[in-house]
């Protein structure tokens, strides 16, 4: 049933409502066989049991973990559907624990119920799957799962060890057993190590307790990343893309035709694959999946209900269509005028209309149909009522009126047709569901099949991420390919450029914009600018509008299927929604949008007042001060949307390129600046770059050089952390070039700093040194305690560089006082450091311990990416003075990590270190 547009998130009818009317059904494009019929399925897995729990809400608040119980309850679904790997849906053979569920103790009953199981079932095939976080104490050399019951503060005493856990799979004598540990989430992970005590690091399963793990006959172990990789949760937050791949492969998406179970390899297989690209491609990390069995390959569960995958083409589950003296004659033929679309579309079945009958007058034809519906149980369909007009709509609801019992009938419009009328939001298809539709057009169609074939898997996902699932939006696009030569490529542009896709937005749309109210338009306005689901509370203060008035605009837009209302009282726009407003609205896109924008009220200054909420925003909780870094978390939480509200205001400002919006230019600036120190600390640093090169054209356009010289300086101290020394360079005679036109002489000392700094690393240490000097002598001129202590730090670097320990040491030691006196933590992060790697070229690795330890627990707490990974080399540096090569590796690992992704200038120290430490321990 298509209610325009199918944008939603909720059912409100399945088609168990309906089948005791089934008997025959005529049936009409648009309408899938799923809504029809309910297959009853007699094939069971009966020999599968399965444990899954997802720990969730935990009793220490910051350890809690919603993805994960998002994950166990969509495995369950899979798991206990009957048209897939039909396990018996009852407490004896599948067991869900869920946030204060997942006790230590309710694990493990769990785990002895299954021990139960397997030996009452010869047979059984045992499955334990655990989504939660986890964490290794170095001291010990103890991993633990971190329960709902556990307490951070005595993690030995009160979480589940892996030692526990293994002896009670031990006593599962199954001759199949596989187990699934999740537990190095990306979500939350940066709160919970900060938490951890010391001595325990947050990391996925070790090798060594997988091995302990497997030990006995049949035994199969799956972890969803390997050593500090961690594991990432969909951009939607729906599930872990661990689990959504898993899921995958359990519909049969590695199987081959003719499979009738999903066996262990095919999992292996799948998720081998899918689970690094889908990391690589939508998270730009490494997630490598971890697979290690020690029995040959088994089933893990049914394929389809045990139909398993077709041999060849697949056999249409559609039931028999009526024959043409059954149906046709009688009935279907004597509604030409009332009944026209039902004609139509028994055409498109192949079923003719005989000729002598189309001449029959249309109320003979109205009686002989209801004649011959009489004493059957029958379900009608019409679709897409809307598309008759009034007096064939009227002469429909008269003969429905009549309609002898038992029949039934359903009639879909994109309209609100009378009071009894039930509207159905209906589901998107998931990413698998759109891929196997792809896949049925491009069996109709050879040139599509080709086009599908030579398209990169990428560019299919971002179609359904353009599409949002939306089943006709993908048949148009498709039918562009398969009827009008286009590529997948230009389809997809076309499918995101409203302007060339008027009829496609227009049908899904424009109908329903037009009975908006002005407040209507007002929400719609701002969703766009709201890049995740926003509550009403934030609506209400980027509007203006009352907290009522945004209620009464959501419950409209909803039942119009324009907004989605999603878990926690948040909404959001579907991809396609969103594209259609901004076209219309004309204020953010290039394309010529006047045509479809005619007589649409959308409000491109509600879309601005949003752009000021979040610039407000973002000043309100950024900046330089002291204790800016105690609310970046608030920036981190919306980040999606504050990096969206910079690219919409580059747009409108009409960067690059010539000014187009000096109100919009100049809140990208105040923007930028709000944003630095964040996307500093945080790792944002190609972010950094962007807004920075647009920041910096935005204050030449303006005339305001103070801004262009300060946007100039941002970009360039990314370039020098990354070692890029002459791009710095480069940067900096722009800021020093923007300083002389409007800078204050504060501002050019910051340049001379820089300079010195580019001189440093160039190695010329006499010039670093006198450029030092001279903007040591400006900050002390002017009492600038904090930037005095900056300049004692470089001269520090240079005194160090040549060997002077002791004249770097008491430069280091004097910045480190005057920040302790002013109590900024983030500056005696970095002396910290710096003290310790001074005792490091010392060879003094136990003096150099407790700085490092000290600049470790100030950069976490701060939140500065690249000092974490400082003080873990360091730290692992130190560890391997003291023969600790393992637990060197694990820090230097970790720290590689976050170089790596921030192509920070001691990323080939860090290589070697972590190469250094695998042979010393002896991982090659």
């Amino acid at each position: 049933m298509r209610l325009t547009p199918n944008l939603g998130n909720k059912d409100t009818a399945t088609p168990a409502t309906i089948s005791a009317y089934i008997k025959c059904a005529i049936l009409v494009k648009n309408i899938t066989h799923a809504s029809l019929v309910c297959a009853l399925m007699s094939n069971y897995f009966t020999h599968g049991y399965a444990l899954l729990i997802g720990v969730g809400r935990t009793a220490e608040s910051q350890w809690s973990l919603p993805v994960t119980v998002k994950d166990v309850q969509a495995l369950k679904t899979v798991l206990i559907d009957p048209n897939l790997c039909a396990y018996v849906d009852d407490s004896e053979h599948i067991r869900l624990l869920q946030n204060e569920q997942t006790t230590r103790n309710a694990i493990l009953d769990g785990l002895t119920w299954l021990k139960e199981k397997a030996a009452a079932d010869k047979d059984a095939t045992i499955v334990v799957f655990y989504s939660g976080h986890g964490c290794f104490d170095l001291s010990s050399q103890c991993y633990y799962l971190l329960q709902h019951d556990f307490k951070y503060t005595d993690i030995p005493n009160t979480a589940l060890s892996a030692q526990e856990f293994t002896q009670a799979l031990r006593q599962i004598q199954a001759k199949r057993l596989w187990v699934v540990i999740d537990s190095c989430h990306a979500e939350g992970m940066a709160t919970a190590k900060g938490e951890l005590p010391a001595d325990f690091i947050a990391t996925a399963l070790p090798k060594g307790v997988v091995d302990a793990l497997k030990q006995g006959e049949g035994r199969a172990v799956f972890t969803s990343s390997r050593g500090n990789q961690v594991s990432w949760i969909r951009s939607d937050g729906s599930m872990s893309l661990y689990t959504y791949h898993l899921i995958e492969a359990l519909r049969g998406a590695a199987n081959q035709p003719g499979d009738r179970t999903v066996m262990l390899s095919n999992l292996i297989n799948h998720l081998g694959k899918t689970v690094p690209e889908s990391a690589r491609t939508l998270r730009q990390a490494q997630q490598t999946p971890f697979f290690d069995t020690a029995m040959e390959d088994f089933p893990i569960a049914m394929l389809r209900g045990g139909k398993g995958l077709p041999n060849s083409t697949p056999v249409s589950d559609l039931p028999k269509i009526m024959s043409d003296r059954e149906v046709v004659t009688p009935a279907l033929a004597r509604a030409k005028r009332a009944l026209a679309i039902l004609e139509e579309q028994a055409a498109s079945f192949g079923i003719r209309i005989p000729v002598d009958l189309q001449i029959e007058l249309e109320e003979k034809r109205r009686r002989a149909l209801l004649d011959a519906l009489r004493g059957r149980r029958t379900l009608l369909i019409w679709d897409n009522l809307e598309t008759l007009n009034a007096e064939e709509r009227e002469m429909i609801a008269e003969f429905l009126r009549k309609l002898p019992t038992p029949n039934k009938a359903i009639i879909t419009s994109r309209r609100r047709t009378g009071e009894s009328a039930l509207t159905i939001r209906l589901d998107r298809l998931s990413e698998s569901e759109a891929l196997e539709l792809m896949q049925a057009k491009g069996r109709s169609h050879p040139r599509l099949a080709q086009e599908l074939n030579a398209t990169k898997p990428e560019i299919l996902t971002a179609l359904y991420q353009a599409s949002g699932g939306n089943p006709l939006a993908l048949d148009w696009t498709l039918g562009h390919v398969a009827h009008k030569g286009y590529s997948i490529c230009v389809a997809l542009e076309r499918l995101r450029n409203a302007a060339k896709s008027a009829d496609l937005y227009g049908f899904l749309f424009a109908d329903a914009a037009q009975t908006l109210s002005e407040n209507d338009c007002t929400v719609l306005s701002a969703l766009v600018v709201f890049l995740t689901p926003a509550r009403t509370t934030a609506l209400a203060d980027a509007t203006d509008l009352a907290i009522t008035e945004i209620q009464v605009s959501l419950e409209q837009l909803v039942t119009l299927s324009l907004v989605n209302d999603l878990d926690g009282e948040r909404f959001g726009l579907h991809p396609l929604t969103r594209t259609y407003v901004r076209a219309a609205m004309g204020g953010t896109d290039t394309i010529g949008t006047a045509s479809l924008a005619s007589g649409i009220r959308f409000d491109s200054a509600a879309q601005r007042k949003v752009l000021r909420y979040w610039v407000d925003f973002a000043q309100r909780y950024g900046g330089y001060g002291e204790d800016a870094y105690k609310t970046y978390d608030k920036l981190e939480a919306e980040w999606q949307n504050l990096e969206g509200v910079a690219t919409t205001l580059g747009e409108m400002a009409g960067i690059p390129g010539a000014l187009k919006d000096r109100q919009a230019a100049q809140m990208l600036i105040d923007l930028e600046s709000a944003l630095f120190n964040f996307l500093w600390f945080r790792g944002y640093w190609d972010e950094a770059v962007r807004s920075g090169e647009w920041c910096y054209q935005a204050g030449k356009a303006l005339n305001q050089w103070s801004d262009a010289g300060w946007s100039a300086y941002h970009i360039a101290w990314i370039y020098y952390n990354r070692g890029e020394t002459d791009r710095a360079a480069s940067w900096v005679a722009q800021m020093a070039e923007a300083m002389d036109w409007g800078g204050s002489r504060m501002e050019k000392a910051v340049a001379i700093g820089l300079q010195g700094l580019i001189a440093e690393q160039r190695q010329d240490w006499a010039e670093a040194e006198r450029l030092y000097r001279e903007r040591l002598a400006i900050y002390r001129e002017f009492g600038e305690e904090e930037r005095e202590a900056l300049a004692l730090n470089d001269l520090g670097t240079v005194a160090r560089s040549q060997r002077d320990y002791a004249r770097a040491e008491s430069y280091y030691k004097q910045a480190l006082a005057i920040e302790e006196k002013l109590g900024n933590k983030q500056g005696q992060t970095i002396y910290c450091g710096n003290l310790g790697l001074l005792a490091l070229y010392r060879n003094r690795p136990m003096a150099a311990r407790p700085w490092f330890e000290r600049e470790l627990t100030l950069a976490q707490e701060v939140g500065r990416q690249d000092q974490v990974a400082d003080a873990q080399t360091g730290l692992a540096r130190v560890l391997e003075e003291e023969g600790r090569y393992v637990e060197a590796l694990l820090l230097a690992l970790a720290a590689l990590e976050i170089q790596e992704r921030l192509r920070d200038q001691n990323l080939d120290f860090s290589r070697r270190l972590v190469e250094r430490l695998r042979r010393k321990a002896g991982m090659e």
